[in-house]
């Protein structure tokens, strides 16, 4: 996991705030014994309110270019049905189900091999 940030026009780094918050939302549920030092740092970070996020830089300039409606999107916790899913220790893919042909109710999310 490597929350990159980006570089300033000068080339120095950028640390990202969005990016950390990212990676803290996915390092957070993985057993501490299983994560560096840093790791455990960025997951420590996994409830960090949006509003603060929505105050960084990156979120800033989106905003200002007319992109805020992304940047609130961005930020929703749990707004798709395609997440990561932890399985015998590897990130899978997981969605719910389609239903069977007829039927319109969906059982409870279920993993699949990947993308499709």
């Amino acid at each position: 996991m490597l929350a990159a940030g980006e570089r300033w026009p000068d080339g120095g780094l950028r640390p990202a705030i969005e990016d950390l918050l990212g990676a803290a939302r996915v390092l957070a549920p993985l057993p501490a014994a299983w994560l560096s030092a840093e790791a455990r740092t960025a997951a420590a970070v996994a409830g960090l309110a949006p509003a603060v996020v929505a105050d960084g830089a990156s979120a800033r300039e989106l905003h200002d270019r007319g992109y805020g409606d992304d940047v609130a999107t961005a930020l929703e916790l749990d707004a798709t049905s395609v997440v990561p899913e932890l399985s015998d220790g590897w990130f899978i893919v997981s969605r719910p189900p389609r239903p069977p042909r007829g039927k319109t109710t969906l059982s409870p999310l279920a993993p699949c091999s990947g993308p499709t």
